[in-house]
């Protein structure tokens, strides 16, 4: 591989948004890529390597291993990881781990930092975006370039996170969030799939000038619950409809009491992107900032379903839906 095309370093290379991006960099050629992973063995960092990617053992924990993990980067992938054991949801933790990147990258004098932050709404009543949005603030005292990417709502999330049920007729797909009205919208994005070519859309861009200290939301549409439901039965062919939580109901769905109280708080403040055009930085006028310019192909909700085959009644999709106590099934 030559030495001479401009390095990229990718933080979270294993995952669905830096494995995303390592992929869309290789099969342009345009730049070499670095990963930075703990375990540099493992199946994802081999599958990686096959693919032509220079793994780079480090952990985002401890600042001094970041120096070289970076050296000689063009630019940088970034993300804190609020789900590391190691952070016990802590934001100051997080916000440590975030300051330790933004300042080795500083010191290796990367030109471009992408991080990958949080929803776009103030005063969260959640550490991790608490943590995300201290962490772009130190971000931005830096001399790098600083293009904020604020991923979406995960497609996966309908299986791994919040999954349907299949109803009490036995046919129906039920989707349910712990939201009040129908017109709350999702920024809907196929993180696995699309964070690389939209990122790559970027570096490759002739006047990128206009993405710095920008902030825009990484995401193919902003799509209701009704409109969820009626994607994927037109996708699958199975009926489908949206149903309503009470208040409370939601702990027992996703087990973790923090996503309640931050979708609430959503709620109450009008939605993901609320203060859109309040809020200075953010990408003005357009809530899907410059995805569909650069990544025409991007999925929307509709094409994923058909595109993975998700599937309510096929086993193998069952197997991996999230645990749910069997309150949530006795409720049907």
């Amino acid at each position: 591989m030559s030495t001479t095309k401009p390095l990229v370093t990718v933080i979270g290379s294993t995952g669905a948004q830096g494995g995303s991006v390592c992929r869309a960099l290789l099969a342009d050629s345009t730049f070499r890529v670095r990963a930075i992973t703990r375990k540099p063995t493992s199946a994802a960092s081999l599958e990686l390597i096959k693919l032509g990617v220079e793994i780079y053992q480090a952990d985002i924990n401890i600042a001094s291993e970041l120096d070289a993990a970076f050296a000689g980067s063009h630019a940088l992938y970034a993300l804190t990881d609020c789900w590391d054991p190691a952070l016990r949801g802590s934001t100051d933790a997080e916000f440590a781990q975030g300051k330790g990147i933004a300042d080795a990258a500083e010191r290796a004098g990367v030109e471009t930092v992408f991080y990958s932050g949080g929803p776009v709404i103030d005063t969260l009543p959640s550490p991790m975006c608490n943590a995300k949005t201290l962490v772009t603030e130190y971000f931005e005292t830096k001399s790098f370039k600083l293009i904020g990417v604020n991923l979406g709502w995960y497609m996966t999330n309908w299986v791994s996170l919040f999954p349907p049920r299949i109803g009490k007729d036995g046919k129906t797909v039920e989707f349910a969030y712990p939201i009040f009205t129908d017109t709350f919208e999702f920024p809907m994005v196929a993180t696995e799939i699309d964070t690389g070519p939209v990122i790559l859309g970027i570096l490759k861009s002739p006047n990128p000038e206009r993405f710095w200290g920008k902030v825009f939301y990484l995401a193919s549409e902003w799509v209701t619950l009704p409109q969820i439901a009626s994607a994927y039965e037109r996708a699958t062919g199975q009926p489908a409809r949206h149903i309503f939580l009470e208040k409370g109901d939601y702990d027992f769905v996703s087990g973790n009491s923090e996503w309640t109280n931050m979708n609430l708080h959503c709620v109450r403040a009008g939605g993901f992107a609320a203060d859109w055009d309040d809020i200075p930085g953010h990408w003005e006028g357009n809530k899907l900032g410059p995805c569909l310019e650069l990544h025409p192909e991007i999925l929307t909700w509709e094409k994923w379903v058909k595109k993975s085959g998700f599937d309510m009644f096929d086993p193998t999709w069952q197997k991996q839906l999230a645990r749910r106590p069997a309150e949530w099934d006795s409720q049907q």
